[in-house]
C-alpha cells in the first residue's frame, strides 16, 4: 500500500539493527532502540523501533506490545491536544523524544548502582561487586553502540534535505541532538567512574 522498498521491509524484520536513517523520494526511514533496565541484573535489554514518515502519514513498527508509547498515545486522544494539529512530523519527534527521555531513566538507575556499588566497595569489598561492576560497563557499552549513531540520525533529520520535517519541527530535533549529546557525556562519566572501581587501590 505505501511502497515500501523490500530492503526497507527487510530491515524492519531484522531486530538486530544499529539505528540509522535511509531516504526515499516519497518517506524517510528511521530506526533505532528502545531500552529497559533490569535492576535485578543490572543489564539493559532494548527492542527495535522503525519508524517510516511520508507526506502525510506515519508507520511505527516495534518487536511487541509494551507500552513504551503510551503517554504518546494518551496525548493524542486527548480531545484538544495540540499534537493533534501538528503533523505527522511532529508525531515522529514526539516518539523519538519519548525514547532519548527513556534513555535518561535507564542512566539515572544506573547511576544510582553504580554509586551504591561505590559505597559497597568502600565498606567491604567482594568478588561478587567487581562482577556487578563489569554488569554495569557492559550496560553503558550497549547504550552508547545505540546512542552514538542515533545523534547521527537526528542531526540528519534537522538538515532535512528532503523537507519531510515543518520548520516548525526543526527546533524540537534540535532540543532531542542536544539531549543526545548530553546523555553521551553523562554514560561517559558513569563509564570512568566505573573503571575507576576497578582498579586496585
Amino acid at each position: 500500500v505505501f511502497g515500501l522498498h523490500p530492503l526497507v521491509l527487510e530491515d524492519i524484520l531484522n531486530t538486530e539493527q544499529r539505528p540509522k536513517v535511509d531516504e526515499f523520494s516519497n518517506y524517510v526511514f528511521l530506526e533505532t532502540r528502545y531500552f529497559y533496565y533490569e535492576k535485578s541484573s543490572l543489564s539493559v535489554s532494548s527492542e527495535q523501533i522503525s519508524m517510516v514518515l511520508g507526506r502525510g502519514f506515519l508507520i511505527t513498527f516495534q518487536e511487541r506490545s509494551t507500552g513504551a508509547f503510551a503517554p504518546v498515545r494518551e496525548r493524542l486522544r486527548a480531545e484538544h491536544s495540540p499534537m493533534r494539529e501538528l503533523g505527522v512530523d511532529y508525531l515522529a519527534y514526539s516518539l523519538l523524544d519519548s525514547i532519548v527521555d527513556k534513555y535518561f531513566h535507564v542512566l539515572e538507575e544506573m547511576s544510582d548502582d553504580s554509586e551504591a556499588l561505590e559505597d559497597a566497595l568502600l565498606i567491604k569489598p567482594s568478588i561478587a561487586m567487581l562482577h556487578s561492576i563489569h554488569q554495569l560497563k557492559r550496560a553503558s557499552i550497549e547504550l552508547r553502540r545505540a546512542v552514538w549513531p542515533l545523534r547521527e540520525v537526528v542531526n540528519h533529520l534537522i538538515r532535512n534535505e528532503s523537507g519531510f520535517f515543518n520548520a516548525s519541527t526543526i527546533p524540537y530535533l534540535r532540543d532531542i541532538y542536544d539531549h543526545t549529546v548530553s546523555f553521551i557525556e553523562s554514560l561517559e562519566a558513569i563509564r570512568d567512574s566505573l573503571s575507576g572501581l576497578c582498579q586496585p587501590p
